[in-house]
């Protein structure tokens, strides 16, 4: 990927994404449009990254729960 043009973007709601994709990752995305479970590659990247910020907050939980459960047992 490059970096040309690039702005700080971190007061943005938006995020454009110019990339290349090889091999199984490029079978799997056009398995997935033929199949129905996206309209376009932008719908399955945002599918994608739908799917990540689900698991990544899932582990998030997870790991405050173990804290706080840790912290209860250090405390008795």
């Amino acid at each position: 990927m490059t970096r040309k043009g690039l702005k700080d973007s971190s007061g943005s709601r938006t995020l454009r994404i110019n990339m290349t994709l090889s091999g199984s990752l490029v079978d799997f995305a056009n398995e997935m449009r033929q199949n129905g479970h996206a309209r376009s590659i932008p719908d399955l990247v945002t599918q994608a990254l739908r799917v990540f910020q689900d698991q990544w907050t899932a582990r998030e939980l997870a790991r405050i729960r173990l804290d706080s459960i840790k912290g209860r047992v250090d405390t008795e």
